[in-house]
C-alpha cells in the first residue's frame, strides 16, 4: 500500500485493540502492544476478521479477513 508507518494505527477485534504503544503519547486503557501479538493470535482460523485503522486523523479503516492458511513457501511480491 506504500505506507511507511508514519501514522498511528491499530488493529481491533471485537473490543480488543492492538497498537504500537511506543508511538502513542496518550494513555489508552484497553490497548495491547502490537509487537506482543502473533498473527495467529489475531487470526486463529479461516474466516476470522479484524479491523485495521491507519492514520487516526484521516481514519483509513480496512476490514481484514483470513481467507486461507497455507504453509507452503510463496514466490509472490508482498505489500511493503
Amino acid at each position: 500500500m506504500g505506507w511507511k508507518n508514519t501514522h498511528l494505527y491499530e488493529f481491533s477485534i471485537d473490543t480488543l485493540r492492538f497498537m504500537e504503544t511506543r508511538l502513542v503519547d496518550e494513555d489508552f486503557e484497553d490497548e495491547t502492544d502490537v509487537k506482543s501479538v502473533m498473527v495467529d493470535d489475531v487470526f486463529p482460523r479461516v474466516g476470522a476478521k479484524a479491523h485495521y485503522l491507519y492514520d487516526f486523523g484521516d481514519g483509513k479503516m480496512h476490514q481484514l479477513e483470513l481467507m486461507d492458511i497455507n504453509h507452503l513457501p510463496q514466490n509472490e511480491l508482498l505489500p511493503s
